[in-house]
């Protein structure tokens, strides 16, 4: 069983959260497209998308994109200081928006993961783990228990993903290859 099922439900909740400013990618169809239009598109995208996760199969122009540079730091002038943003099909945004849902949700119900983990779920920033570990330390000291901490930089660790060991990870907690 696939732990992702799209329904036209959950693709009008990913319109809902599309940013309306967002700039159209290869195909020239703006998040504004979607959002004005959603009441025609949720259903047919539903069935898109349901049929790309079976298939393993995306439309072409969905894997490509409109890459351009975006100045970050510094003085404009030195190319240095420019990093590469991809404009990629609202389309296949929906579709990512739409599984990374269906995942999390699978994750939760199956507490897969933790009330700890924060950074990318809802209403659990890395501000709030902060606090939350500060308090932690706070309790520990004032108990006159050790505390240790140990920082580490994971700046990089996630710049690239080996696909095998990800695929073999998601299987191992049930979920079907999707590739």
């Amino acid at each position: 069983m696939n732990p992702v099922f799209i329904t036209p439900d959950l693709v009008q909740k990913c319109i809902k959260r599309l940013k309306a400013s967002g700039g159209a990618g290869p195909d020239n169809l703006p998040s504004e497209f979607y959002k004005h239009c959603q009441r025609f598109t949720v259903f047919p995208l539903s069935v898109i998308f349901n049929i790309s996760l079976q298939t393993g199969l995306l439309p072409p122009i969905w894997k490509s994109a409109i890459v351009t540079p975006v100045c970050k730091k510094g003085s404009p002038s030195d190319r240095a200081n420019y990093r590469p943003i991809s404009l990629t099909c609202i389309a296949c945004k929906l579709l990512e928006l739409c599984v990374t849902d269906g995942l999390l949700t699978y994750l939760m119900t199956h507490n897969i993961i933790t009330r700890h983990q924060h950074g990318f779920l809802s209403k659990k920033s890395t501000i709030i783990q902060l606090f939350e570990c500060n308090l932690d330390w706070t309790i520990a000291i004032n108990g006159r228990r050790p505390v240790d901490i140990v920082f580490l930089d994971y700046a990089k660790a996630f710049d690239s993903v080996v696909h095998k060991k990800l695929i073999h990870k998601l299987s191992c907690y049930g979920m079907c290859e999707m590739v």
